[in-house]
Protein backbone atom coordinates (compact mmCIF):
# COMPACT_ATOMS: atom_id res chain seq x y z
CA UNK A 1 0.00 0.00 0.00
CA UNK A 2 1.35 3.40 -0.95
CA UNK A 3 1.46 5.86 1.93
CA UNK A 4 0.93 9.61 1.64
CA UNK A 5 3.77 12.12 1.86
CA UNK A 6 1.39 14.89 2.92
CA UNK A 7 -1.27 15.18 5.59
CA UNK A 8 -4.89 14.35 4.92
CA UNK A 9 -8.01 14.79 7.02
CA UNK A 10 -7.56 11.19 8.19
CA UNK A 11 -3.93 11.31 9.29
CA UNK A 12 -0.38 12.56 8.97
CA UNK A 13 1.87 11.95 5.99
CA UNK A 14 5.52 10.92 6.00
CA UNK A 15 6.74 14.55 5.97
CA UNK A 16 4.93 15.41 9.21
CA UNK A 17 5.99 12.16 10.83
CA UNK A 18 9.67 12.59 9.88
CA UNK A 19 9.72 16.23 11.05
CA UNK A 20 7.95 15.27 14.30
CA UNK A 21 10.47 12.58 15.26
CA UNK A 22 13.51 14.55 14.03
CA UNK A 23 12.32 17.44 16.23
CA UNK A 24 11.84 15.11 19.20
CA UNK A 25 15.38 13.78 18.78
CA UNK A 26 16.78 17.32 18.46
CA UNK A 27 14.91 18.44 21.61
CA UNK A 28 16.35 15.55 23.64
CA UNK A 29 19.90 16.11 22.35
CA UNK A 30 19.97 19.89 22.74
CA UNK A 31 18.25 19.79 26.14
CA UNK A 32 20.63 17.11 27.42
CA UNK A 33 23.68 19.10 26.27
CA UNK A 34 22.32 22.28 27.87
CA UNK A 35 21.51 20.62 31.20
CA UNK A 36 24.14 17.90 31.59
CA UNK A 37 26.77 18.73 28.97
CA UNK A 38 29.85 18.84 31.22
CA UNK A 39 28.91 15.57 32.90
CA UNK A 40 28.12 13.88 29.57
CA UNK A 41 31.26 15.09 27.83
CA UNK A 42 33.68 15.18 30.74
CA UNK A 43 34.51 18.79 29.93
CA UNK A 44 33.90 22.29 31.17
CA UNK A 45 30.60 24.16 31.23
CA UNK A 46 31.70 26.76 28.60
CA UNK A 47 32.72 23.99 26.18
CA UNK A 48 29.43 22.16 26.74
CA UNK A 49 27.41 25.36 26.23
CA UNK A 50 29.34 26.08 23.03
CA UNK A 51 28.50 22.58 21.75
CA UNK A 52 24.88 23.04 22.88
CA UNK A 53 24.66 26.37 21.01
CA UNK A 54 26.24 24.95 17.86
CA UNK A 55 23.97 21.89 17.69
CA UNK A 56 20.94 24.00 18.62
CA UNK A 57 21.75 26.34 15.73
CA UNK A 58 21.94 23.41 13.32
CA UNK A 59 18.68 22.02 14.73
CA UNK A 60 17.04 25.12 13.27
CA UNK A 61 17.27 23.17 9.98
CA UNK A 62 14.80 20.70 11.50
CA UNK A 63 12.61 23.04 13.55
CA UNK A 64 12.02 25.74 10.97
CA UNK A 65 10.56 23.29 8.41
CA UNK A 66 8.62 21.60 11.25
CA UNK A 67 6.98 24.82 12.38
CA UNK A 68 6.42 26.09 8.82
CA UNK A 69 4.87 22.74 7.81
CA UNK A 70 2.53 22.76 10.83
CA UNK A 71 1.43 26.33 10.15
CA UNK A 72 0.80 25.53 6.46
CA UNK A 73 -0.84 22.12 7.10
CA UNK A 74 -3.34 21.92 9.92
CA UNK A 75 -3.14 18.15 10.23
CA UNK A 76 -5.86 15.54 10.46
CA UNK A 77 -9.30 16.00 11.93
CA UNK A 78 -9.88 14.74 15.45
CA UNK A 79 -12.73 12.27 15.00
CA UNK A 80 -13.16 10.68 18.43
CA UNK A 81 -15.27 12.02 21.26
CA UNK A 82 -13.09 13.47 23.95
CA UNK A 83 -13.48 15.46 27.16
CA UNK A 84 -13.88 19.20 26.62
CA UNK A 85 -10.59 19.98 28.38
CA UNK A 86 -8.71 17.80 25.86
CA UNK A 87 -10.32 19.61 22.92
CA UNK A 88 -8.85 22.95 24.01
CA UNK A 89 -5.73 21.65 25.81
CA UNK A 90 -4.24 19.74 22.85
CA UNK A 91 -3.90 22.72 20.47
CA UNK A 92 -2.83 24.95 23.37
CA UNK A 93 -0.04 22.54 24.34
CA UNK A 94 1.16 22.35 20.74
CA UNK A 95 1.07 26.15 20.44
CA UNK A 96 3.09 26.58 23.67
CA UNK A 97 5.58 23.92 22.56
CA UNK A 98 6.19 25.47 19.13
CA UNK A 99 6.19 29.04 20.51
CA UNK A 100 8.72 28.14 23.18
CA UNK A 101 10.98 26.60 20.51
CA UNK A 102 10.80 29.85 18.54
CA UNK A 103 11.63 31.78 21.73
CA UNK A 104 14.63 29.49 22.32
CA UNK A 105 15.92 30.19 18.82
CA UNK A 106 15.74 33.92 19.50
CA UNK A 107 16.99 34.10 23.09
CA UNK A 108 19.73 31.45 22.81
CA UNK A 109 21.87 33.01 20.07
CA UNK A 110 21.26 36.52 21.39
CA UNK A 111 22.42 35.45 24.87
CA UNK A 112 25.62 34.06 23.34
CA UNK A 113 26.18 37.22 21.31
CA UNK A 114 25.55 39.55 24.27
CA UNK A 115 28.07 37.47 26.24
CA UNK A 116 30.54 38.67 23.59
CA UNK A 117 31.07 35.21 22.14
CA UNK A 118 30.65 33.75 18.66
CA UNK A 119 28.45 30.76 17.89
CA UNK A 120 30.75 27.95 16.88
CA UNK A 121 29.23 25.89 14.07
CA UNK A 122 32.22 23.51 13.89
CA UNK A 123 33.12 24.39 10.29
CA UNK A 124 32.89 28.13 10.87
CA UNK A 125 31.77 30.57 13.55
CA UNK A 126 29.18 33.32 13.55
CA UNK A 127 30.84 36.30 15.25
CA UNK A 128 28.87 38.39 17.68
CA UNK A 129 27.32 41.36 15.87
CA UNK A 130 26.86 43.24 19.16
CA UNK A 131 29.07 44.39 21.99
CA UNK A 132 29.07 42.34 25.16
CA UNK A 133 26.48 43.54 27.65
CA UNK A 134 26.12 41.57 30.89
CA UNK A 135 22.74 43.06 31.82
CA UNK A 136 21.13 42.23 28.47
CA UNK A 137 22.82 38.81 28.49
CA UNK A 138 21.35 38.14 31.96
CA UNK A 139 17.82 39.04 30.87
CA UNK A 140 18.15 36.91 27.73
CA UNK A 141 19.48 34.02 29.82
CA UNK A 142 16.44 34.27 32.12
CA UNK A 143 14.06 34.39 29.14
CA UNK A 144 15.86 31.40 27.62
CA UNK A 145 15.41 29.47 30.87
CA UNK A 146 11.69 30.35 30.95
CA UNK A 147 11.34 29.15 27.36
CA UNK A 148 13.17 25.91 28.22
CA UNK A 149 10.79 25.32 31.12
CA UNK A 150 7.72 26.08 28.97
CA UNK A 151 9.00 23.72 26.29
CA UNK A 152 9.75 20.99 28.82
CA UNK A 153 6.30 21.23 30.44
CA UNK A 154 4.54 21.28 27.06
CA UNK A 155 6.59 18.32 25.76
CA UNK A 156 5.72 16.33 28.89
CA UNK A 157 2.04 17.28 28.47
CA UNK A 158 2.23 16.24 24.81
CA UNK A 159 3.69 12.85 25.80
CA UNK A 160 1.07 12.60 28.56
CA UNK A 161 -1.67 13.27 26.00
CA UNK A 162 -0.39 10.47 23.78
CA UNK A 163 -0.28 8.15 26.81
CA UNK A 164 -3.82 9.27 27.77
CA UNK A 165 -5.12 8.30 24.33
CA UNK A 166 -3.20 5.01 24.36
CA UNK A 167 -4.63 4.07 27.78
CA UNK A 168 -8.14 4.85 26.57
CA UNK A 169 -7.65 2.54 23.59
CA UNK A 170 -7.41 5.32 21.02
CA UNK A 171 -4.51 3.66 19.21
CA UNK A 172 -5.41 5.41 15.98
CA UNK A 173 -4.38 8.71 17.59
CA UNK A 174 -0.97 7.32 18.55
CA UNK A 175 -0.49 5.27 15.37
CA UNK A 176 -1.04 8.22 13.06
CA UNK A 177 2.27 9.75 14.20
CA UNK A 178 4.06 6.48 13.46
CA UNK A 179 2.58 5.28 10.15
CA UNK A 180 1.55 7.60 7.32
CA UNK A 181 -1.99 7.44 6.01
CA UNK A 182 -2.63 5.68 2.71
CA UNK A 183 -2.20 7.91 -0.32
CA UNK A 184 -5.46 9.06 -1.85
CA UNK A 185 -6.16 7.36 -5.13
CA UNK A 186 -6.34 9.72 -8.05
CA UNK A 187 -9.28 9.11 -10.27
CA UNK A 188 -8.67 9.07 -14.00
CA UNK A 189 -10.34 11.92 -15.83
CA UNK A 190 -13.86 11.13 -16.99
CA UNK A 191 -14.34 11.14 -20.71
CA UNK A 192 -17.39 12.89 -21.97
CA UNK A 193 -19.46 11.05 -24.55
CA UNK A 194 -19.13 12.62 -27.97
Amino acid sequence: MIRSWTDTQKGYGWISIALHWASALAIVLVYALGEWGPEMLGGTRPAAIALHAGIATYSFLVFFPRIAWRVAHTGPLFTIKQPAFVAWAAPLVQFVMLSSIVALFVTGPLAVFFAGKPIDLFLFAIPSPVEANRAVRSVLGDLHEWAVNAMLVSVLMHIGGAAFHAMRGHWGIVKRMIIAVPAQKKRPPQRRPS
